[in-house]
């Protein structure tokens, strides 16, 4: 379009202004959503000492990618999300890096008064508990206590909160993810396996018994949690995880009869006639070169209900092909789990605050660029809090609320056809899913094109020899 851009200075000084917007805008949605909690928790009479009790969700984020290596992020960001009303309730966020200090620092000199948005000094990994902690401390200005919190394996903030939040802190309660220790179990089995290469192969613990695995575990959760007997449920989740083992290879006997397929056909008919849904061990654990396509691959492979319910079945596994050491390190780390049975009771999961960390990056550029040096990673996460709260038209009602003006009709239009567009997504979800063509894996691509290739030479030969007869 040949037209001048916008200055540096300028896009600082708006950036500004607008953090100072959102900012308050944020604060007015969290003291309204910590009210409405408030509500629900004094109409289902949910109390502790006098003072309603709500549930939350908790979990943080880092401004660079950082899964398994290098936690040396900038900035962090943890949030705690009602859910009841499935809104945020506090939003912390954590920079260990300003640019004018570190500019002024490497020359030397004195920096000038200005607004430093550096307020962390210590390691990345600890800014998600102080973070939450913070949150639990300032609920005693609401008048509210987080008496119960969904969060992921990270025991930690449960650490924290225990020691310094006063009076109740000692007495809150930490519900397991489901999704996080399923994952957890599924990355385990993959180390495990990577260090015994003889576990590999068919009728051992090939990449299907290591899904089936996980699914029989996540099912049992799901199960389990609708019991009313609780007591009883969870006595019954402990040892169905710990019989996870026998299920999957064959040995039926120990099996609760309410979960396994298998026992209920041979009670029924007291024959070994069952009709089983066993699939093909055969193992295929060529490794995928994209580590993204891994990555989701261990937190959906298994997890559907219909791979929940065929791991309540029989597999073509028999008890003879478990190796002594193998069932000793599948039992060790099924134990863990076992052992977290009471708080995996009630099938939890943060995906609310997973939703919001998957609108961070949509704001943040993906994680890519980095916004720690001055304000802009303060701002991002402000925005994404009041999209999380105020929902697809959340910038129109923003802007009308901190200026006392209507936006422009293209403004509005803008993200009425944005809120359309997710309402349209949500109803294709509801219908039948058809089955996509698996991804060609790039051995198979190349292949496929060289004998294409050969295919079309081979014809240029054949027509540039007719041609030659021809003449």
């Amino acid at each position: 379009m040949d037209s001048p851009t916008m200055a540096q200075n300028t896009f600082s000084v708006i950036e500004k202004e607008i953090n100072q917007w959102w900012k308050v805008m944020v604060e007015e949605e969290m003291a309204s959503a910590i009210d409405l909690e408030k509500k629900i928790a004094i109409e289902k009479n949910r109390y502790h000492e006098d003072i309603p009790s709500i549930t939350v969700i908790c979990d943080g984020g880092w401004s660079k990618r950082s899964h398994k290596h290098s936690y040396n992020a900038l900035g962090g960001v943890a949030v705690v999300i009602g859910a009841e009303t499935k809104k945020i309730l506090h939003i912390g966020i954590r920079n260990k890096y300003c640019y004018i200090c570190n500019r002024c620092n490497s020359l030397g000199i004195t920096p000038k008064d200005h607004e430093c948005f550096k307020n962390w000094t210590e390691s990345s990994q600890s800014m998600e508990s102080d973070i939450i902690v913070e949150g639990f401390l300032k609920a005693n200005d609401f008048g509210v206590r987080y008496m119960h919190f969904i969060a992921d394996g990270d025991s930690s903030i449960h650490a924290q909160i225990m020691e310094r939040v006063p009076v109740w802190g000692k007495f809150v309660q930490k519900m397991e993810c489901a999704n996080h220790i399923t994952k957890c179990l599924r990355g385990n089995l993959e180390n495990l396996v990577n260090e015994n290469p003889s576990y590999k192969g068919k009728g051992k613990l090939c990449k299907r018994t290591r899904i089936r695995i996980v699914s029989a575990v996540r099912c049992s959760i799901r199960r389990r949690s609708s019991e009313k007997n609780k007591t009883l449920a969870i006595k019954n989740l402990e040892h169905d995880i710990r019989n996870t083992t026998s299920h999957i290879y064959g040995d039926h006997t120990r099996c609760n009869e309410d979960f396994c397929k298998v026992k209920q056909t041979l009670d029924k008919n007291h024959s070994n006639g069952a009709q089983t849904d066993a699939v093909d061990d055969n193992d295929d654990d060529n490794g995928d070169d994209d580590i993204f396509l891994q990555q989701s691959e261990m937190w959906t492979q298994g997890t559907s209900l219909q791979a929940q319910e065929q791991s309540r079945g029989s597999y073509m596994l028999s008890n003879s092909d478990l190796q002594s050491g193998m069932r000793q390190d599948l039992a060790l780390l099924l134990n863990n789990v076992a052992r977290k049975a009471r708080s995996l009771l009630g099938n939890f999961t943060t995906n609310l605050a997973e939703c919001w960390m998957h609108m961070r990056t949509k704001f943040d550029g993906g994680k890519i660029l980095n916004h720690c040096n001055r304000g802009s990673w303060h701002t991002r996460c402000y925005a994404t809090a009041l999209r999380f709260n105020k929902g697809p038209t959340w910038s129109p009602n923003v802007w009308e609320q901190a200026t006392e003006s209507t936006p422009g009709a293209y403004f509005e239009k803008l993200y009425e056809q944005r809120k359309q567009c997710i309402n349209n997504n949500n109803t294709t979800k509801d219908k039948c899913t058809i089955k996509t063509k698996p991804m060609e894996k790039k051995d198979v691509i190349n292949k496929r094109i060289k004998y294409q290739e050969s295919k079309t030479t081979l014809w240029k030969r054949i027509f540039a020899g007719r041609n030659r007869y021809c003449v």
